[in-house]
């Protein structure tokens, strides 16, 4: 089992999501906090509608200390570099989704449903051979 740290998704953060999306407050879009693993951190941001048009919480998984050597669409400044540590790099190893907003469940629900999907995606997902995955999410917590 791996140690997810939720400091960047309190109880707080999910409560505000929750109120957001339950009241279709321009929801769509919104970054609602992170999940981190050793050198890696899940995004959670309300991104994608369902069948019935209803939010949809996703997850985006950023691996720690792999150098792309990409930049951003408008070219001005390097893309997948950290603003907390300097020098720091990392690369987007996609990610998926709860299916729905998550709002009918409590905060501790939550947090095992999230561990048990983050959890499939680093053991099975595409990107856990090309960046080992389950190695990076071992490691001791890094906050980049």
């Amino acid at each position: 089992m791996y140690n997810f740290n939720w400091e960047s998704f309190t109880e707080k953060d999910f409560v505000n999501h929750c109120a957001r999306t339950e009241n279709d407050m321009n929801a769509y879009g919104d970054y609602v906090g992170c999940v981190r693993v050793g050198s890696l951190c899940f995004d959670l941001t309300v991104r994608d509608f369902d069948d019935d048009g209803n939010f949809v919480l996703c997850y985006d998984l950023y691996v720690g200390g792999i150098n792309n050597g990409g930049i951003m669409e408008d070219g001005d400044e390097p893309y997948g570099w950290s603003k907390i540590i300097e020098d720091y790099p990392y690369e987007e190893a996609e990610g998926g989704d709860f299916e729905d907003s998550m709002i009918s469940v409590s905060y501790e629900d939550f947090q095992k449903i999230a561990e048990t999907a983050m959890t499939e995606y680093i053991d099975h997902s595409a990107y856990t051979e090309k960046f080992n995955l389950t190695e990076r999410a071992s490691e001791p917590l890094i906050v980049w």
